[in-house]
């Protein structure tokens, strides 16, 4: 199941290109957050309230 704050995201950055811009980067702490591909790189950094030893 797809968070429904991701897809606004994915919207928005198609938005932003159809505009013209051009999305450097994507950072994110899931995989939603970086789904889309309108960026040219996608970065995913660790959450720690996520994280069991």
């Amino acid at each position: 199941m797809q968070n429904p704050q991701a897809r606004g995201y994915e919207g928005a950055r198609a938005t932003i290109k159809r505009r013209g811009y051009e999305i450097l980067v994507t950072v994110g702490d899931q995989r939603s957050d970086l789904k889309g591909g309108h960026a040219n790189k996608r970065y995913k950094v660790p959450n720690p309230m996520y994280f069991r030893p």
